[in-house]
């Protein structure tokens, strides 16, 4: 379920697609557009990855790779 909110978000800030995968832990990949509003999205989507234990508890605590 968290996956497909995160999904959600990233397209509303102009994602161009996502991957979801399972290695040791499930992980998405996402494709943004360089811009030069990039640390403006890379800031929303740190709030928003912080806020996500608040509506899945039972979801790994998610971390943010560039």
């Amino acid at each position: 379920m968290a996956q497909e909110a995160v999904s959600a978000f990233l397209f509303d800030l102009g994602c161009k697609g996502v991957v979801h995968g399972e290695k040791e832990q499930s992980f998405l990949r996402a494709y943004l557009p360089v811009t030069e509003h990039f640390e403006e999205l890379r800031t929303r989507i740190e709030v928003f990855l912080r806020g996500l234990k608040e509506f899945f508890p039972e979801a790994a605590e998610p971390s943010l790779h560039f």
